[in-house]
């Protein structure tokens, strides 16, 4: 509760960056889901990547979230929204390939498989 107060405003003399604001907000959900909130963790990770979405921490746990309740279509479109935002991250592009794999969208893999091509820095072996 101190927390949100603080990220509120509604603490005096607490000051608290607001390019931190976004790590609280990954901390709280992260509470929220280990103790069962799922909502409560819902709406604290969709502010984390509101605040921060070129973090694909964010994304990455609010899909890790979705895919635990058994919304494999929302946590599919999280990803893909993730990767929108951090093209070529490989913890990001790993876990939607993965995803797409464990769905039985071999097509969609592939596809994003086929992105690292052309990718920066991608060596070809």
């Amino acid at each position: 509760q101190f927390a949100m107060s603080v990220l509120e405003g509604a603490t005096e003399g607490t000051p608290l960056p607001g390019s931190v604001h976004w790590r609280v907000y990954l901390e709280l959900a992260d509470l929220a889901k280990r103790s069962n909130k799922s909502n409560a963790a819902r709406s604290l990770y969709s502010k984390v990547c509101e605040l921060q979405p070129y973090t694909p921490q964010g994304w990455l746990e609010y899909s890790k979230l979705e895919e635990e309740c058994g919304d494999l279509t929302k946590c599919q479109r999280l990803l893909y929204t993730g990767l929108r935002y951090c093209e070529f991250n490989e913890s990001l592009m790993t876990r939607t390939i993965k995803h797409e794999e464990k769905t039985g969208n071999l097509a969609g893999a592939r596809s994003l498989l086929a992105r690292l091509k052309h990718a920066p820095g991608i060596e070809k072996v």
